[in-house]
């Protein structure tokens, strides 16, 4: 979806939802996502906040790399 997007000069925002956890936001973000739904992926955490920073770092490392 995301070379589609660029292929047809659109800003298209490309979200993954369901089952999104430090594992799969990266590999989603690797394949172009740019908005996550994370419910229990970050919720199920004991310290909210530090799991979102860590989402965080892990999906911007994934899309510097595809740049």
């Amino acid at each position: 979806a995301s070379e589609w997007c660029r292929e047809k000069k659109l800003d298209c925002r490309i979200e993954a939802d369901g089952g999104i956890d430090f594992h799969t936001a990266a590999e989603c973000a690797h394949a172009g996502a740019d908005t996550f739904v994370s419910g229990t992926g970050l919720f199920k955490r004991r310290n909210f906040r530090a799991a979102l920073r860590k989402m965080q770092k892990i999906v911007d490392a994934q899309a510097r790399s595809r740049s």
